[in-house]
């Protein structure tokens, strides 16, 4: 399919949903990651210039420009993701008599295990920076902060799943780093969205 991020929504959901190799799951973790930020922004832009908000307008604008940096990112990843992917099933193909064979198909696990890693990361840092904003933002986008909290933490988790779904023929080490990273942001993300769910009022 064409670039993710010039794919209308609909078609890219369709390709999603068709019996195709790619996009798949990393690539949707990527979106959600995307959609999650997005929604953010939305809150920050309605935040800022709001009359009695001044003292926090740096804080707001430099916010909205790292999220929207950040969402631009996990487009670009989503496609990282299509394309890895792409390669390892190239990589799967060579015949199993092939010494090339094995180190082929753990380079290309380990850039597919890489690339969810990275938007992974790209999410906290998200949760982080929306998070210490979150009391600043117009409380009439309470119910929109809380779902962007809701969706950072499903896309985190949802790039988490990926990591791991192609770890397996990396070597020891390398399994072991990704999985410590893995808890790491995931625990740092869920953080996150528990202080924006809690300036946002939400249960």
């Amino acid at each position: 399919m064409p670039s993710i991020r010039t794919t209308p929504v609909a078609d890219f959901l369709a390709a999603l949903a068709a019996r195709t190799p790619t996009p798949g799951g990393g690539a949707a973790a990527c979106i959600a990651g995307a959609l999650a930020i997005a929604q953010g922004e939305m809150v920050l832009q309605w935040s800022i210039g709001r009359k009695g908000s001044e003292s926090a307008e740096p804080a707001l604008r430099a916010a909205a420009d790292a999220l929207a940096r950040a969402r631009a990112m996990l487009l670009e990843l989503a496609d990282e993701d299509a394309s890895a992917y792409a390669e390892y099933r190239r990589a799967s193909a060579i015949p199993r008599d092939d010494p090339r064979r094995e180190d082929r198909l753990r380079e290309c696990a380990l850039l597919c295990a890489q690339i969810p890693l990275n938007a992974l990361t790209t999410i906290a840092n998200a949760a982080r920076t929306i998070a210490s904003i979150a009391r600043d933002t117009n409380p009439h986008l309470h119910s929109d902060l809380a779902i962007t909290a809701e969706l950072l933490l499903a896309g985190a988790r949802s790039c988490a799943h990926t990591v791991r779904a192609n770890t397996a023929q990396m070597d020891p080490e390398d399994r072991d780093r990704a999985h410590t990273s893995c808890d790491a942001l995931i625990s740092q993300t869920a953080e996150h969205a528990r202080t924006i769910l809690r300036e946002a009022g939400a249960p």
